[in-house]
């Protein structure tokens, strides 16, 4: 199905969505909705197509739409999940804060930190924070100094030596003084020292 519809069916593919009640039919809609988007000459007017559906969506329907935005680049999608993660109903919200975390654009570094320092709920917090680091770790174009200062900010949210870990190895990869810095600071921790230690080797 992915391979055989135009980008112009993204509105068609909504309406299909809303329609269909076979959750394997609804998850194969889901999947080619994401790729009609992604393949899309205007990649921001197809989201906007799939945000502007989510006000006439029920709660079934609005998180595939989300999980959709989740998967796209681009501020209508963010828009729309940074509205997903205040929602009243739970699972919206659940969908909304998932979908965030493994969001594809820089653009949702600041959104993924806000989140994971505020939430009470831990596996929103790993979830943010991996996915925050994902971003930084293999998105190229963001500047050194902007990496280090997201690292530091995620090692004054988390207090997991999991999440610390992907902060030292992407720090392992910025040939920085201020990563060396940071680096120099995880040595006294037992847990981690060896680990630090390497990535400074690899600067």
């Amino acid at each position: 199905l992915s391979m055989l519809v135009k980008e112009t069916s993204v509105k068609e593919l909504i309406e299909l969505l809303f329609r269909v009640k076979d959750d394997n039919k609804r998850k194969e809609i889901e999947k080619t909705l994401v790729s009609t988007c992604i393949r899309s000459r205007n990649k921001e007017q197809s989201a906007a197509k799939v945000v502007i559906a989510l006000k006439d969506a029920d709660i079934l329907n609005k998180c595939t739409l989300l999980r959709v935005c989740g998967c796209l680049s681009g501020s209508p999608g963010l828009n729309a999940l940074r509205d997903g993660t205040k929602d009243s109903e739970k699972e919206i919200q659940d969908t909304a804060v998932r979908s965030l975390a493994s969001y594809q654009d820089q653009e949702a570094i600041p959104d993924q930190l806000a989140y994971a320092g505020n939430t009470s709920n831990q596996t929103y917090k790993i979830l943010l924070l991996r996915g925050c680091m994902k971003l930084v770790d293999e998105t190229a174009n963001i500047p050194a100094d902007k990496k280090i200062e997201v690292c530091r900010n995620v090692m004054g949210v988390t207090d997991r030596a999991e999440e610390k870990m992907l902060v030292i190895s992407c720090l392992g990869k910025i040939n920085t003084i201020g990563s060396l810095e940071i680096l120099d600071s995880f040595l006294s921790d037992s847990v981690l020292k060896n680990a630090a230690a390497t990535a400074m080797l690899n600067i």
